[in-house]
């Protein structure tokens, strides 16, 4: 009969929990839908609350330190569980929620402090921050361990508290916290002067390269309330401006970080590489009316290994580096995307004939990659077919090594030859990713998938092929944008919620890379593994795996159905 339990925070806002089990020395709500015994209602001290709900019941209780019991015999009653746990105690003011997070808020002029309880004895207590190595503390006798963080820089951070040898013998639930650290004021309070424009980079002297890979950000600053125009410029080695590209007009004061991510998203695009590598320069821009224009300018280094195409069919590689040790050559075929072929140094300087259609070539030297992909020219197209690029994986079941190596390698090929080279690009990843998916998830999810992306089935048809509990999946729907490419840190925490809450196994040690092979697999690294057989125990636990799909399917629909969002 229980609809829902709310946890009361500090500030006394409400917040739902999933899994419905209450935990010593908290406050709570409960909304049912149908009348509470009397016994019940007496058991847990339920206090009524005047509300505008309709058709259902809110009551207040709290849960006390020491539970009998009667109390846990009320609590099933209503289809509420009781675990022992963890609590974190805020000290000072109180504690202020942020809810675009669900998270608690320090200016970055405070210093975070807890005092630390558990339900029962315990031997350690252990904090881990982020993906920091664990802190353990030994507890005070009075139940309550002061901690201090100190003063955080801006930015989310992830808390898990635990209690390690506790007198029960077994786990307790710990205690999970997201903190958001802000500026003590915002930038109009700070900056003197607000008339004019100004477009500033950080770090200062920052790299092209550093900045498409989220190392950088542009701050913008123009007089609030006033609409400023953004664009892109590219110059050629001559100083030619041979391209301008428009991001928007947006309303002052603008969002850095998001719009910082934006220009990323055209410079990495498809369609923008090609201006990116035929760049020697290329200038950001800001600019308002009366009061002109500021600019962030990234100069482009000439790669000292480069790929030059000799005629329609033909490439070589030319070498500045000056090294004693020679480069080495790779490439790869359109019919086996993820297998590379070793090509002898001296034949790629003098000229490699394109096999087929085109193909990608890796030149490596110092740990450092250039990477092209060349296509043969077509002076004429005589068929609908010529106009694609088929892509394929070997005959052979790759290994997931094999293909996140390729994809490394597809994917960082930003120097395109040939008009039809980007769509060989693009092909070639989704061939990769999808054979990497299939391997993970396997044959009958692919199957299932195809279902669904077809529009054959809807999304809901996937449910219990992630997990036989529905709801698993129906959270990842709902949760939130899945936004892992700009925000991988928020959707980690989400994605750990959510296996936590449905007790999905190995997600602790799993999660992280789970959604890693999911969003950004050419991302992946030996160090990601948490064991050397860390993908089989993935394609064990399909439902980990699966799950990390269905998040990026459901990135992918709301990316597509999106309407594009005016600032």
């Amino acid at each position: 009969m229980t609809l829902r339990l709310l946890k009361v925070r500090s500030d006394g806002t409400a917040v739902e929990v999933t899994g419905r089990h209450v935990k010593a020395n908290q406050a709570y709500l409960l909304v049912c839908s149908n009348t509470v015994p009397t016994e019940v209602i007496d058991s847990l001290s339920l206090t009524p609350v005047q509300s505008q709900t309709t058709g259902a019941d809110v009551w207040q209780f709290s849960i006390p330190t020491k539970v009998d019991a009667g109390i846990i015999a009320a609590l099933s009653s209503v289809g509420l569980g009781y675990k022992l746990g963890m609590r974190a105690e805020s000290i000072g003011m109180t504690a202020r929620w942020n809810n675009v997070d669900d998270a608690l808020e320090f200016l970055d002029t405070e210093v975070v402090m807890f005092y630390l309880a558990s339900d029962v004895e315990a031997d350690e207590l252990q904090i881990i921050i982020n993906k920091h190595p664990p802190v353990h503390l030994r507890p005070e006798p009075n139940g309550k361990t002061f901690i201090s963080l100190g003063k955080l820089p801006i930015g989310l951070y992830y808390v898990s508290l635990s209690a390690l040898g506790v007198a029960t013998g077994s786990n307790i639930i710990s205690e999970e916290i997201l903190i958001r650290v802000r500026l003590a004021a915002p930038w109009q309070k700070t900056v003197s002067g607000k008339a004019g424009v100004s477009l500033k980079l950080e770090p200062q002297g920052a790299t092209l390269e550093q900045f498409l890979d989220h190392a950088a950000t542009l701050r913008f600053m123009a007089p609030a309330g006033r609409i400023v125009k953004l664009e892109i410029r590219f110059f050629n080695a001559d100083g030619t401006l041979f391209h301008i590209e428009p991001i928007g007009n947006y309303k002052a004061p603008v969002d850095d970080e998001r719009i910082s991510k934006l220009i990323v998203q055209k410079l990495t695009a498809d369609n923008y590489i090609e201006h990116v590598d035929r760049s020697a320069c290329i200038e950001l821009l800001i600019s308002l009316d009366e009061y002109g224009l500021e600019s962030v300018r990234f100069d482009k280094k000439a790669e000292p290994l480069r790929w030059l195409r000799l005629d329609k069919r033909t490439i070589r590689l030319t070498d500045d580096t000056e090294e004693t040790s020679l480069p080495s050559v790779k490439r790869y075929d359109l019919n086996a995307v993820e297998i590379g072929h070793e090509v002898d140094y001296e034949q790629a300087l003098s000229g490699l004939e394109l096999r087929g259609k085109g193909g990608l070539f890796v030149a490596s030297i110092n740990d450092q990659t250039y990477e092209v992909i060349a296509m043969a020219s077509q002076r004429q197209i005589s068929d609908f077919r010529d106009l694609n690029i088929l892509t394929h994986v070997s005959a052979e079941e790759p290994q997931p090594l094999t293909i996140i190596n390729a994809l490394g390698y597809w994917q960082g090929a930003r120097r395109l030859i040939g008009p039809m080279a980007f769509l060989a690009r693009r092909n070639a990843i989704l061939t990769l990713e999808k054979e990497l998916e299939r391997y993970l998830c396997g044959n009958d999810w692919a199957e299932d998938l195809n279902k669904v992306q077809s529009g054959k089935r809807d999304i809901g048809f996937l449910y219990r092929r992630v997990y036989y509990s529905q709801g698993f999946a129906s959270g990842l729907l709902s949760a939130q944008d899945w936004q892992y490419d700009h925000d991988a840190e928020t959707a980690e925490l989400e994605f750990f919620r959510l296996a936590h809450a449905y007790k999905i196994p190995e997600t602790d040690i799993l999660y992280r890379l789970a959604l890693k092979l999911a969003f950004q697999p050419h991302t992946v690294k030996p160090s990601d593994l948490a064991s050397p057989n860390a993908f089989d125990l993935l394609r064990k636990n399909s439902a980990l795996i699966r799950g990390a799909y269905f998040a990026r399917l459901v990135a992918s629909s709301q990316k597509t159905s999106s309407k594009t969002e005016v600032l």
